[in-house]
Formats: structure tokens, C-alpha cells, sequence
């Protein structure tokens, strides 16, 4: 074969190679370059030292109760899935988690089961933010504390886990629904309700999705836990589709359902085998945790939108109207319950949650009225004016009442006389209530911010 021949065919050959290489790199590069990072929101420094203020001086409920669902019900009710595998992360995610329910955390809303809002911390003025962070909607969802995280949700749609050091993510679930309810931190997994109905359970570890549960309307309240004596272990809620909810913390199968009349806004709170809930159908409705039958139903005058508070089996509550109630839930006279004391609001009602600590019962009305109460006959020790709505429940940190308005206020009180120790300008209104944690707090504005703020 001629030279010259040979050499062109060469030539090809090659050409023939250079043009499949850059083909199967071009193949490669696409299915095997890295996805963008999904989206976080700004973590912010921190502000100086917060300078300490000087002291100064309704209807028959349905008959229906308790319905058990049938073996179609609970497959259709419950979805085990893996759906959001992206999510935010940092080195933080590595931090083991190791804190069980009992342990020093503020792990569920209020605090306890009992939503008594207290915490054995020792938080006193001066404050001083920690950190910030910016979440891209408002923080209505009360943040809770556990493990050395901070976990809320958010109305832009996400649930965020922080380090509580720095505020830093940890991990960012993508939930794509407005989000106002507090989570609940429970056997290493967050449970939280959203806007379209959904109970969600996520893995605290890294957001990762085991389960959720559907209700018929949106679910603003938290959930609460308890052991059920066949079920194991559950947690219940309420929805605006007017039912009280169980559902096994394992699966998020249904257990029971408990119908009201009306919307359920808050939470339930759990002591004594029994669940009470207020509903807007103006009844608190006290509810066996093992048949999901009611066990009294407990007119309030008004409908109800705060979560009650119970100590020693007395349920502490107040309506939307102007009436503040403590009621046994225990009590053997269901057809007519009394109230053991009541004391009327003179301008307001009441959104928030009471707190109780010791004999102490701190409730805070819809005009800024702070008082403290004497937990057994209700008469009052002491009151402030914090001058702006108040939305947010009080929590007692050791003998400190700490208390959030919508004014973006967070006021430091004394428990025993309520004289103002000091305070906190957020800049933003706050709705959520605060987490108590050791040396931090943590406040959700409607302005998206979140501060952990402490006296180191």
C-alpha cells in the first residue's frame, strides 16, 4: 500500500478517536456532576449585649366517641415513605444524639407533657444574643430543644434543625407547605404538623422522612406522646377537621379518633392516663388515652384556643372571651362540671397558654396583661402591663417568667412579685413561644428570625 495512503488512514483513525473521547467525556461529566446545594437561609452575627432594665415597682357534644378505624382506614391513614432525600447538611450533623424524652431538653412544646411551660434553668438579665438566623418566612412554629439542636418550622415551607452553639444548619427538610405547628422531639425522630393536614416524622438525626399521617385540615397544634397499653408507644393531636387524633409513633398508623364540634387549635395536654384538649366548640374535652371515649366534657363559655396546663390533675385554661378556669380533669361528675375557681380578664381573652410552676400559675390575655395567680384559689398576686398583644404563651425559667408579645418584646419578670428584670427587642413580632434550654432561649419573630439568647 502506498505511503501516502497509509498516513491518511492513520489520520482518520485518530480523528475517529479524538471525537469518541470527547463524546464519552461529555456523557460522563453529565451523570456524574455534583447537584447544587439546596438553598439555606443566612445565619447572621451576633447583636451586643442586651443592656438589663431596672426593676419597678356551648352545645350537646355527638354521640359518637372513640371511633376505631377499621383495618382499610389504617392502610389508607398512614404512608411509610423516604420522599425528601435532600436536604441541607453541615459537619454538625455528625454530633451523636443522645438525650431521651425525660432528660434535661425542652423537647415538646410547653416543655413537658403536662404543658406546664416550665424549665429548672437559672435565666436571669442581662441577655445577649448568641446567634441569629433568617428563615425566608415567618417563625409561628415554637421552636423545642434537644440534643444540642434547635428544630422548628417555618411559613416558607421548610423545617430547619440548628446547632444550638451557633445557629448553624444542620440539616433543612423541604416540606413545601406552610408549617406553624411545634414540632415534637420523640425516640430520636421530630413530628410535626403542617398546614395541609400532614403529620410528618423525620429522622432528628438528618431529616430523612419515615412516616406520615393525613388528617382532613390543617394541624396547628403540637403533638403529645404517651404508652399505650397495646399500641406502645403514640403521640396525639388535633386538626382543624375537628378530631383528636392517635396514631403509633412507630408507623403513624391510627389507633383512635375522637370527633369534636369544632376546630382543635392547640395542644393536648397528657397526666393521669387521660388527654384534654380545649376545642372551639367551647368545651374542654378530657379523653381516655386508651379507648380514645370521652371522659368529661367540660363547658368554657367560649371557644378555646390556648392548650391547657395541668398540675396535680388540675387543668388550668382560659376561652377566647374573658374567662380563666382551673378544672379537675379527674373529676367524677361529668354531666355537670364546675370549675374549682374562675376569674374574668377585663378587657381580653386569652391565646395563650397558661404556665404553672410550684403555686404559681402565670397567664398573660390578648391586651398584654401578665398576672400571677395563686395555683389553688386563683386570686391574684401580681400583674404587668406589657402594653402590646400578647400571642405567645409564658415559660418560667427557674423564677423568671419569660414572656413575648407581638410588639417583638421578650419581657424577664420576677415569679414571685412579677417586677420586670429586664428585656429583649427583637425588632419583630413574636407569635411562637420561647424553648428554654441550659444557658439559652430561643424566640421564632414573624420576620423569619430565630435568636439563642443567653447570659454567657
Amino acid at each position: 500500500m502506498p505511503r501516502s495512503i497509509l498516513r491518511v488512514l492513520v489520520v482518520l483513525v485518530l480523528l475517529v478517536l479524538l471525537a469518541a473521547g470527547v463524546l464519552i467525556g461529555r456523557w460522563l461529566g453529565q451523570s456524574f456532576r455534583a447537584a447544587p446545594p439546596p438553598e439555606r437561609a443566612e445565619v447572621v452575627s451576633s447583636r451586643p449585649a442586651i443592656t438589663s432594665t431596672p426593676a419597678h415597682t356551648a352545645g350537646v357534644a355527638p354521640a359518637t366517641r372513640g371511633v376505631a378505624p377499621t383495618a382499610g382506614a389504617l392502610a389508607a391513614s398512614s404512608t411509610a415513605v423516604q420522599s425528601h432525600p435532600a436536604l441541607t447538611s453541615s459537619p454538625a450533623a455528625a454530633r451523636p444524639l443522645t438525650t431521651q424524652p425525660g432528660e434535661a431538653s425542652w423537647a415538646i412544646f410547653r416543655g413537658d407533657r403536662a404543658l406546664t411551660g416550665h424549665f429548672d434553668a437559672d435565666i436571669a438579665a442581662p441577655l445577649r444574643v448568641k446567634w441569629r438566623f433568617v428563615a425566608k418566612g415567618p417563625v409561628k412554629s415554637s421552636p423545642v430543644i434537644w440534643a444540642h439542636r434547635v428544630f422548628f418550622g417555618s411559613s416558607d415551607g421548610n423545617v430547619y434543625c440548628l446547632d444550638a452553639s451557633d445557629g448553624s444548619v444542620v440539616w433543612q427538610l423541604q416540606a413545601d407547605i406552610p408549617i406553624e405547628a411545634p414540632p415534637l422531639l420523640l425516640d430520636g425522630q421530630l413530628i410535626i404538623g403542617t398546614s395541609d393536614g400532614t403529620l410528618l416524622s423525620v429522622s432528628a438525626q438528618d431529616g430523612q422522612e419515615r412516616w406520615r399521617f393525613k388528617s382532613a385540615d390543617k394541624i396547628i397544634g403540637s403533638a403529645n406522646w404517651f404508652d399505650h397499653a397495646t399500641a406502645g408507644r403514640c403521640v396525639a393531636f388535633g386538626s382543624y377537621d375537628s378530631s383528636l387524633y392517635c396514631v403509633s409513633a412507630k408507623t403513624g398508623q391510627l389507633i383512635w379518633k375522637y370527633q369534636t364540634e369544632n376546630y382543635l387549635n392547640g395542644t393536648p395536654a397528657i397526666a393521669a392516663g387521660l388527654a384534654a384538649i380545649g376545642g372551639c366548640d367551647g368545651k374542654l374535652h378530657v379523653v381516655d388515652l386508651l379507648t380514645g371515649q370521652a371522659k368529661r366534657q367540660i363547658p368554657a363559655g367560649h371557644y378555646i384556643a390556648a392548650s391547657p396546663a395541668i398540675a396535680e390533675n388540675i387543668a388550668y385554661i382560659g376561652n377566647h372571651d374573658d374567662s380563666f378556669y382551673a378544672f379537675d380533669v379527674t373529676g367524677t361528675d361529668p354531666d355537670s362540671p364546675k370549675p374549682i375557681w374562675q376569674i374574668q380578664s377585663e378587657k381580653a381573652g386569652y391565646y395563650a397558654s397558661a404556665a404553672v410552676a410550684g403555686e404559681r400559675v402565670v397567664t398573660a390575655s390578648m391586651d398584654g396583661s401578665v398576672a400571677g395567680l395563686d395555683r389553688k384559689t386563683g386570686q391574684p398576686l401580681w400583674q404587668f402591663a406589657a402594653d402590646a398583644t400578647i400571642n405567645a404563651s409564658p415559660v418560667i425559667a427557674g423564677q423568671t417568667v419569660l414572656i413575648a408579645t407581638e410588639e417583638g418584646k421578650l419581657y424577664l419578670l420576677g415569679l414571685a412579685d412579677g417586677k420586670r428584670q429586664g428585656d429583649f427587642d427583637a425588632g419583630a413580632g413574636v407569635t411562637a413561644t420561647p424553648a428554654i434550654g441550659e444557658n439559652l432561649i430561643v424566640i421564632g419573630c414573624d420576620d423569619g428570625s430565630v435568636y439563642g439568647l443567653g447570659n454567657k
